[in-house]
């Protein structure tokens, strides 16, 4: 899986939920027609946001007046996977790759996700991968991915919970009851965990990403080279904060 030319690392720091939705949407279109390398990105959300899978319902699966109360953005985005709460204590981060990934959806999955996995155990604590798109330290997760495949990229997003606050994190959350029984028929807490609970200590945000820069360029045998977004790029996405991740009439639109 060489990528023999150097990829590009990007960090945009925190932005609001729209924004960063856009920004993965642009760095793919850019990917797809050759104007960009290979791209690792790293951004947090700051306000907080829950993002939705792309053909959910997002009444069902958020609390929207409590988002609403509190200043949550709420925003659909392109690949699939549940919904999930992030602030500025995650870390997220978007790979953006044209053939290198394998056909194959969970096989992908596994390797993106075990080059987390080697990040985070580098950090000190063993993390492993758990299909389908799961990383977990001692049976619970502190990583979750999704994936997307369009204009012929493949674009897998995940988090990486640094630290959290749970109680805001599920009470944002309508956590269905058969999802609830299926990973731990208490509180639904307990099945995620964080960085600094396992650590015992809150690693610094700049430490995560130079752990995840170091196992990705491991993983996939090349060099990350720091760079910027083009101006394209920069253009496409506040036109896609306009016409999409910023509107309701997406985020919040209804599935038939």
């Amino acid at each position: 899986m060489s990528g023999r030319d150097g990829w590009r690392l990007l960090d945009t720091g925190p932005a609001p939920g729209p924004r960063t939705a856009a920004l993965d949407e642009a760095i793919a279109r850019a990917r797809s027609a050759g104007e960009v390398p290979n791209t690792l990105h790293f951004y947090q959300r700051r306000p907080p946001a829950v993002t939705i899978g792309y053909s959910l319902d997002a009444a069902t699966e958020v609390d929207l007046d409590f988002c609403a109360r509190e200043g949550i953005d709420v925003v659909r985005r392109l690949s699939g996977g549940g919904a999930i709460y992030t602030d500025d204590r995650q870390l997220v981060f978007s790979l953006t790759t044209r053939d290198v990934l394998p056909f194959s959806v969970g096989e992908s999955l596994r390797i993106v996700c075990t080059a987390v996995a080697g990040a985070i155990s580098s950090l000190g604590v063993e993390a492993v991968f758990a299909p389908v798109n799961d990383v977990l330290i001692n049976g619970r997760k502190v990583s979750g991915s999704a994936q997307m495949r369009k204009w012929g990229v493949a674009l897998q997003h995940g988090t990486v919970l640094v630290d959290a606050d749970p109680e805001m994190m599920f009470r944002a959350l309508r956590v269905p009851a058969e999802k609830r029984l299926k990973h731990s028929p208490g509180d639904p807490r307990l099945r995620v965990t964080t960085l600094k609970e396992q650590l015992g200590r809150l690693p610094a945000m700049e430490e995560v990403k130079s752990a995840m820069k170091s196992s990705f360029e491991r993983t996939f045998d090349i060099s990350l080279i720091p760079g910027r977004l083009t101006e394209k790029e920069g253009e496409t996405a506040l036109q896609l904060v306009r016409d999409r991740y910023g509107n309701d009439d997406w985020n919040l639109r209804k599935w038939k």
